[in-house]
């Protein structure tokens, strides 16, 4: 469970009038959590471990009857005075008064830290601010010494309505994202919250810090003070990743939400067990889950790329120039100052030269970046825009299985089991039919048995290598030419292929390629497992490490007929 900010500030408010003039009756703990009875059937619950939660539901506790400790006796008919939150961070407090032996009133404060994953309880004496007692769980390292002072958890992170735009410090040569560094410095923040945030101020959250205008920042900062002064009365709750979510703020999306009158009723309402999710709906929601990180991992590599990208220019001009003063620059020189005639007078560009490297070679490789940068450039906006239509396929699809009323038709059901590569009954350990992968690889069999497969075009190289191939087969592709992956199947072989089964696979690789002709052809071999695709990169490119070479002439081998 995630509390935002906004909504712990107002079920401090709710408490107040919920526990108003009530005492505690009884305080039963175990390693999962805590449970507080207050008169007129009033409780709290705390859980202590993942999925961490704060209710007002009770749930039987396998209390083992020792005998109280110190904080227990103090809680025990202590009476509510007042609820409260720490200032800037996820902490709710409880202040509670009860007479001391000599009848004078006495105040503790019972903090509830609810900041995942782990939430705890502490029992702080208010007249010298020393613990008095803990509940957290076992696996929680933080310290836990009665008698010692005792802090809140606070932070520096900002709180709009208190603090003002001029208090934000904006890197806007970063790259970092709104939807990530939204959470970091804003105080309490989830990531549902800051999903509204952004709506609300028209911003797409994955919008790069720099890139936004004055304009759009006081939008934005003036939409945050509005947010973090939400104080209800409704609520909505909801399941998310990480488990059940409550908050005053709406979200916005696709997330199916429960509708409650209160925070109090909320938190108040004991949860319908889940029924339970049949195994291939799991498998699907798993499986979506995986592709949506994916795409968005991807996502923000190739935006980063492309803000790279936007450095060709500079890597030619600077090329260009150093090439233009190679001749005049004497060998062995480690570093090169040259006048910029593109910048103000007197401006000089400034290089540091790698032993035994020229002026002229560190040109020509930044004419060369230049180069790469540029087709990055060309390629990548289309790359993107293909990515943020799959990203929303993918999560529109993912709210529709998580809804109960989005149930997918059979014809999509099919059609997803077949991307998922799961349309047949296929057993554990057993090898998906490569025909449903998109591949019919030409099939060979080597004089010792062992199966040799070669994909016949760039989408279906793409296939072979990094869909079909496992770990252990072994990799093949004629160096310097263009030409098919080849790969030479283990298929259970436990024994490493001879000499003669590598060149035969080898021959293979070299006919399939643009060496045919050739008397000799070098191919390159390695484990598939050592063979990877650079991000962004066009079909049929592979980088490999650890490969060796092998000379063979090129020809064919038998096909294989199973």
């Amino acid at each position: 469970m995630r509390f935002d900010l906004p909504t712990l500030a107002h079920l401090a408010r709710c408490l107040d009038g919920h526990l108003a003039a009530t005492s505690i009756s009884s305080v039963e703990h175990d390693r999962s959590g805590l449970q507080i009875q207050f008169s007129a059937d009033r409780f709290v619950q705390l859980t202590y471990h993942a999925p961490a939660a704060f209710t007002l539901v009770p749930s039987p506790l396998s209390d083992d009857d020792t005998t109280p400790s110190r904080a227990e006796r103090f809680l025990l008919n202590a009476e509510f005075v007042e609820a409260g939150t720490t200032p800037r961070d996820r902490c709710l407090w409880l202040r509670l008064q009860r007479p001391d032996r000599d009848g004078k009133p006495t105040y503790a404060k019972l903090y509830f830290e609810l900041i995942p994953p782990r939430f705890r309880a502490v029992l702080v004496s208010e007249g010298r601010g020393h613990r008095l007692g803990n509940w957290q769980a076992q696996q929680d390292r933080r310290s836990c010494g009665l008698g010692e002072p005792y802090l809140p958890p606070s932070s520096d992170r900002l709180l709009p309505g208190t603090d003002g735009l001029d208090s934000v410090r904006i890197d806007t040569e970063g790259q970092d994202h709104l939807r990530r560094w939204l959470p970091r410095t804003l105080a309490g923040a989830t990531g549902a919250m800051v999903r509204v945030l952004c709506d609300r101020a028209q911003i797409d959250d994955s919008a790069k810090l720099g890139d936004l205008s004055p304009a759009q920042w006081e939008r934005l900062w003036i939409e945050a003070e509005a947010l973090y002064g939400t104080t209800g009365p409704g609520c909505w709750s909801w399941e998310e990743g990480d488990g059940h979510q409550v908050s005053v703020v709406q979200p916005i999306g696709s997330v199916h939400t429960t509708t409650h009158e209160s925070l109090i009723e909320a938190l108040a309402t004991p949860r319908q067990k889940a029924a339970p999710v049949e195994p291939r709906v799991r498998k699907l929601e798993q499986y979506l889950r995986r592709r949506q990180h994916r795409i968005q991992h991807s996502l923000q590599a190739m935006e980063a790329d492309l803000d790279e990208a936007a450095t060709a220019d500079q890597h030619e001009r600077q090329g260009s120039l150093l090439l233009a003063e190679s001749s005049q620059i004497p060998p062995g020189a480690r570093r090169v100052e040259i006048p910029d005639p593109f910048a103000a007078p007197s401006a000089m560009l400034c290089f540091e030269l790698e032993p035994g490297q020229s002026a002229s070679q560190l040109a020509a490789k930044m004419l060369k970046q230049a180069q790469k940068l540029r087709r990055r450039g060309q390629v990548l906006p289309e790359k993107i825009l293909e990515s943020r239509h799959e990203l929303k396929r993918i999560t529109d699809l993912l709210a529709r299985v998580r809804d109960p009323a989005g149930e997918l038709t059979d014809q999509e059901w099919q059609a997803m089991e077949t991307e998922m590569g799961h349309g047949s009954q296929a057993g554990k350990g057993e090898r998906i039919n490569d025909d449903r992968q998109g591949a019919r690889p030409r099939r060979y069999r080597t004089t010792s048995g062992w199966c040799v497969w070669a994909g016949r075009n760039n989408k279906e190289n793409d296939t072979l290598t990094h869909r079909l191939a496992a770990q252990n087969d072994y990799w093949f592709h004629a160096h310097g030419y263009a030409g098919s992956h080849v790969l030479l199947r283990r298929e259970g072989h436990t024994q490493e292929p001879d000499k003669r089964t590598l060149e035969e696979a080898a021959a293979v690789a070299a006919y399939w390629s643009k060496g045919r002709t050739a008397s000799k052809v070098p191919v390159v071999y390695t484990m598939a497992k050592f063979v990877s695709k650079p991000r962004g990169a066009p079909p049929g490119l592979a980088v490999m490490k650890r490969e060796k070479t092998i000379m063979v002439r090129p020809e064919l081998i038998p096909e294989d007929d199973a």
